[in-house]
């Protein structure tokens, strides 16, 4: 009780003098040249008690380097049309690299010195690719069967994967026939004549196990808005894995998972791994592979497959 009490102290000061604090934010994208880092300040409450800021908070000509094994990569700032309607409009400062090379398996260091002097570090390991152990020659889901299910595995430990199946199809509009595609789920409830979808969510599982009926249902859904399914062709199915390092990782499990948004917790965390600042600066790996829908199941719904 007097640990409780004496956080309590400590985090809640309401007339202690307003403190600067910078905050580095960096998701590197192994599979991307073009790489995007936010550099920001805090700032105190407005005049009139609100805490809202206007304008634009990033911290501007700051030297920033990454370095990737023997390699070192300079991220240079920029500016631009803010286009969401927050903190008032305007301007908003970011720093770019456009030359970043895919690195998986590698350290990565961040270095970024502030105009004044002051300097916030990082680092982290890139997560190895995941191996996806599904038979290219096999389709899926059989007739027979109420459930299948898509794995793959990774030597790296503390890490996420997050995995999401996306439909391909052709949509004929006119006389021009579209590509498009659906997020599918893995698993469906029906509560009062609605259907209620359930998707593969980040977590450190290897499998997720796919329900026949519920991507059916998914895919019928498509003709909502044109019930001739002739004008329709479906292509198959991509299955997407992003794996996560431990630091996004964490950040997922603790920011994420901390209940809904009428959730009052006491003990929530502020996750950061910046030196010197705030922050997360990690990095994931992003693969497809494309999985062959089951013709038979395809007809099933009324639908035509493209061979």
């Amino acid at each position: 009780m007097a640990f409780f009490l004496n956080s309590c102290k400590e985090g809640f000061e309401p007339n202690a003098p307003f403190q600067e604090k910078y905050v580095l934010n960096c998701i590197l994208n192994a599979n991307d040249s073009v790489q995007i880092m936010t550099i920001t300040r805090g700032y105190p409450p407005n005049a009139d008690g609100s805490a809202t800021p206007t304008g634009d908070l990033g911290v501007k000509n700051a030297l920033v380097r990454v370095w990737v094994d023997d390699s070192v990569y300079f991220f240079h700032d920029t500016i631009t049309e803010r286009s969401d309607g927050s903190h008032g409009g305007g301007k908003v400062s970011f720093y770019v690299c456009k030359y970043y090379r895919s690195s998986p398996g590698k350290a990565h260091v961040v270095e970024a010195i502030l105009p004044g002097g002051k300097k916030l570090k990082s680092s982290f390991d890139m997560p190895q690719p995941v191996s996806i152990t599904f038979d290219p020659a096999v389709t899926v889901p059989t007739l027979q069967s109420d459930n299948f299910f898509l794995s793959w595995e990774t030597t790296d430990r503390n890490v996420y994967f997050y995995p999401r199946l996306i439909l391909s199809y052709k949509y004929q509009q006119d006389t021009s026939w579209i590509l498009k595609t659906k997020k599918l789920p893995v698993d469906y409830v029906s509560r009062n004549g609605q259907t209620e979808y359930f998707y593969a969510i980040p977590s450190a599982n290897h499998t997720i196990k796919v329900s026949k009926n519920a991507l059916g249902s998914a895919i019928t859904d498509i003709a909502q808005a044109d019930q001739d399914k002739t004008h329709y062709k479906i292509l198959g199915m991509n299955l997407e894995v992003y794996t996560l390092d431990k630091y996004l990782a964490n950040y997922y499990a603790n920011t994420a998972m901390q209940g809904g948004d009428f959730t009052i917790r006491l003990d929530e965390v502020d996750f950061t791994n910046i030196t010197g600042g705030l922050g997360v600066f990690a990095g994931y790996v992003h693969q497809t592979l494309f999985i062959n829908l089951n013709t038979d199941f395809i007809w099933s719904l009324g639908f035509n497959k493209e061979k």
